[in-house]
């Protein structure tokens, strides 16, 4: 079968357009692994502490990054676990987003999964997208669909998925329409906590978790009288020391301290903002799914000019893209003319990849992924 273009059904492309669903998706523009030398200073900067030192180096050597390549070969098995489950049947995919305007949030990280598992994982077509909105009059004037597929990047205490539940599973009506449907969790990375919160805390779906690889916590890292001297006795955060070249995430996440240069000290004092020219053993991270956005882009351009940014990939910057700033040439202003022209011209027509070879992006099999 030859890979031309295929255009998605009319439906899913309104929803596309709505979720923020962008064709082709944007690849990591930068590689974003920590800084050697910055982590060890980082570690050194705690010396009044010596109880903190000991865990900020505990902590560093945990730090788990997680380049793209490794980041989309995990999505690639969790896809493909997917369509072997499933075979043939008909599913919908979930955007778990919604809002009473019918308009969803631009540029998450769970409508750039699903641009990136439609052009480039492998994942079979979906009978339509959904958001929270729309899944339930969905199920109802389709009652043969009972398969529901959610995806996004990672979870980490799944409080968003949960949420999102609450709003589809709002009355009991609701609860007898989602009864007994299959929920394909497509999470490629996903904690122990979040795998707890879905299981036992989502009522009425048949959940199935897919294939994914673990994320582990801080305090399944450190020990319970590490965790205690950084944030008292009774922290109980789902928070990790985890980060990927695509995100960066919150602090209810991860720590923000490698971010930021913060040091640990005890209960977290204020003391550890006192240090000067703090340590940043991560770069600024370039969110691919929010370079749609000029105010996004505006920050963007400033920490490139401080040069607190990443090595380049090898991935390029999509043609249209390009009508917004030159990433490549910083000297160019941001082009709010070719903005609305870009986000004109996306509403004419979407189109995506047929069975596209993933080959286009990935690095070559010499190459080792990180």
């Amino acid at each position: 079968m030859q890979n031309r273009p295929l255009p998605i059904q009319s439906h899913q492309s309104e929803t596309a357009i709505l979720a923020e669903i962008y064709f082709p998706p944007v690849l990591p523009l930068f590689q974003s692994p920590p800084d050697e030398k910055a982590l060890e200073q980082w570690v050194k900067s705690h010396h009044q502490f010596p109880e903190a030192e000991k865990i900020a180096k505990k902590a560093s050597e945990n730090l788990n990054y997680i380049s793209f390549e490794k980041f989309f070969a995990q999505l690639k098995i969790t896809l493909a676990d997917f369509n072997e489950k499933l075979k043939s049947e008909d599913y919908v995919l979930w955007i778990t987003q919604g809002a009473s305007s019918g308009k969803l949030k631009a540029g998450c990280s769970d409508a750039w999964v699903a641009g990136l598992s439609l052009v480039h994982g492998g994942l079979r077509r979906p009978k339509a997208i959904v958001t929270t909105d729309t899944i339930e009059s969905y199920l109802n004037r389709h009652p043969t669909v009972r398969n529901v597929l959610i995806l996004d990047d990672a979870a980490y205490s799944a409080c968003h998925i949960q949420s999102e539940a609450e709003r589809v599973l709002k009355n009991d009506n609701a609860k007898k329409t989602f009864e007994g449907i299959n929920l394909f969790v497509g999470i490629p990375f996903l904690t122990s906590k979040a795998e707890d919160i879905i299981e036992h805390w989502i009522s009425s779906f048949k959940i199935v978790f897919l294939k994914h690889a673990p994320i582990k916590m801080l305090r399944e890292i450190l020990s319970p009288d590490e965790i205690a001297y950084l944030w008292g006795q009774y922290y109980e955060r789902s928070v990790t020391l985890t980060y990927f070249d695509h995100t960066y995430p919150d602090e209810v996440s991860t720590i923000p301290n490698f971010r930021n240069g913060a040091l640990f000290t005890q209960h977290n004092t204020v003391v550890a903002q006192a240090v000067k020219n703090p340590s940043r053993c991560v770069p600024t991270i370039v969110q691919p799914y929010k370079l749609f956005s000029p105010l996004y882009n505006a920050g963007l351009k400033s920490a490139l000019e401080r040069g607190d940014i990443g090595k380049r990939t090898q991935y390029p910057l999509p043609v249209k893209l390009k009508w917004v700033f030159a990433i490549c040439d910083i000297q160019l202003p941001l082009l709010a003319e070719g903005y609305k022209l870009f986000r004109q011209s996306r509403q004419a027509k979407i189109i995506i990849p047929n069975n596209p070879s993933p080959s286009s992006f990935c690095p070559p099999a010499s190459r080792p992924a990180q």
